[in-house]
């Protein structure tokens, strides 16, 4: 099994409400719609026991798709033994009775009153019934879940992918994004399968189009893995833009499959179409922001600039010089208001002016890190000088001073990158998380060939370190290493 954990991008402008937003309706509607689960899940169980029970009894009739699909699943979960035994009965080949009609209807009847107690359930009290499709399921659907799993990892998903989304979107656009293309996604599966009377539930849809949106905005961030195998633990990262496009393609394999086996089944119990049109819809709506340049537009419009308000009363305590004051407003609002972007630079600022730009510092830290996230490299390197100038001795972050070093060396500042480097590589000790250490060895490419190799060996040495990234970085490492004297290489060890 392969569950992702986390991702290397750190550092956002706003805190993602809609996403904690979302994640609690769905909580508190899972939580809610379990009050009274024994009776449903028991009616359910009693209802499909007796129609699966009565076609075993009588192979030669003609089982609901989803009837006998629910069989197939029962039967995987059975002891090796007796799994020959039932599939062998379920693959009987009966000839018909002249009782075959009554008892086709007796199956029948069987399975509505299945299907029914499926669609009074929880999932069915607000799920979307596509032969029934009311209007307001498309939006209720996507805040229930079957079970608790379902839940856990549609959640997890939206946790790692959604964050990154609101923020460089603003929280108006992404919420009315996520909700569009969980109708949009739903409302194309309710085509497809207009016939289908068992309930669609689950915020899938609309979390596959977040990592859609994902795929388009932040293609390089580099996904950690875990890998669980029996006993076997193992723990990779891959770049967004490997892992996610083999992530639909399997859905839209898995979806493919399912309609071939199980035609009429929406899936067998898992909506495949529903992920690949949701994955689609956020590729596409994404590239169109991108295109378009439209980020800067709704940053603005979403209030990242924060509350000016607060911004004009630190004018007027300045022009009166009331500088103490103009301070105690800009330190208390910088707390309250983390995104505004405005309001921080004011703060350091003063800060500045007044002598505490070490105070003030971590503020700035704040600023460049939302600016790297934003793309914003130009903006992220001025400040960072800015900072630097002021306070030439500040500690920062291996993985900051990564992350700052490939966006000089990027601009051709090579100097700058490799000081950022050196100044990281003094200060890595064994509490350095491995994936900053892994970073610093990346962004290392753009020092000289000593700090370059200390910059991998310090990574090679962690025992956190992945295989994958051992053997990545072990060839950037040879790659860089000087040449024998034999081969004409000078003594500087100049690299291929």
């Amino acid at each position: 099994m392969l569950i992702p954990v986390g991702h290397d991008v750190d550092g956002l402008r706003r805190w993602p409400i809609v996403t904690f937003a979302i994640m609690a309706v769905c909580v508190v509607v899972f939580a809610v719609g379990r009050r009274g689960p024994a009776a449903d899940a028991e009616l359910i169980g009693e209802r499909f026991e007796a129609a699966a029970g009565y076609w075993f009894e009588h192979p030669e009739l003609r089982a609901h798709p989803l009837l006998r699909r629910w069989i197939e699943y029962a039967i995987d979960a059975e002891e090796p033994e007796v799994q020959a035994e039932l599939r062998a009965h379920l693959e009987a080949d009966d000839e018909a009775t002249p009782l075959q009609d009554v008892r086709q209807a007796k199956l029948d009847e069987l399975t509505a009153a299945w299907l029914t107690a499926l669609r009074d359930g929880p999932a069915g009290r607000q799920g979307l019934i596509p032969s029934e499709a009311a209007p307001a399921r498309y939006l209720t659907h996507l805040f229930v879940h079957g079970d608790f799993l379902h839940l856990a990892f549609n959640m997890l998903f939206l946790y790692l992918s959604a964050p990154l989304i609101e923020d460089v979107w603003g929280r108006p656009f992404f919420a009315l994004f996520y909700l569009l293309v969980g109708v949009g996604s739903a409302f194309l599966f309710v085509q497809q399968y207009p016939d289908l009377a068992i309930p669609l539930v689950g915020a899938s849809g609309a979390v596959a189009g977040v990592l859609g949106a994902m795929l388009v905005r932040h293609p390089q961030t580099r996904i950690r893995i875990l890998w669980l195998w029996g006993f076997v633990v193992r723990r990779f990262t891959v770049p967004a833009w490997v892992v996610l496009p083999v992530w639909s393609a399997g859905e839209l394999g898995w979806a493919w499959v399912m309609d071939a086996v199980a035609p009429g089944t929406g899936g067998g119990g898992v909506a495949h179409w529903v992920h690949v049109y949701g994955f689609l819809a956020g590729v596409v709506v994404a590239g169109v922001v991108q295109a378009l340049g439209l980020e800067r537009v709704l940053a603005s419009e979403t209030g990242a600039g924060g509350d000016h308000a607060v911004l004009r009363r630190v004018e007027r305590a300045l022009a009166r010089d009331r500088r103490d004051e103009a301070w105690r407003l800009l330190a208390a609002h910088v707390v309250r208001t983390p995104a505004d972007h405005d309001a921080a630079l004011a703060y350091w600022d003063l800060a500045k002016t007044l002598g505490r730009a070490r105070e003030a510092t971590p503020i700035l830290v704040r600023v460049i890190r939302a600016e790297l996230l934003a793309r914003d490299e130009e903006g992220a390197l001025d400040h960072w000088r800015d900072l630097h100038a002021a306070v030439p001795d500040l500690a920062i972050d291996a993985e900051l001073a990564a992350r700052l070093a490939c966006a000089f060396g990027d601009i051709g500042s090579a100097p700058e990158a490799a000081d950022l480097v050196r100044v990281a590589l003094g200060r890595v000790d064994v509490a350095t998380p491995p994936a900053a250490l892994v970073a610093l060895a990346r962004a290392a490419r753009f020092a000289d060939a000593p700090v370059a190799a200390e910059a991998v060996a310090r990574a090679l040495a962690h025992p956190g370190v992945p295989p994958a990234v051992r053997r990545e970085l072990a060839g950037a490492g040879s790659e860089r290493a000087p040449a024998p004297a034999s081969a004409g290489a000078d003594s500087s060890g100049a690299s291929r």
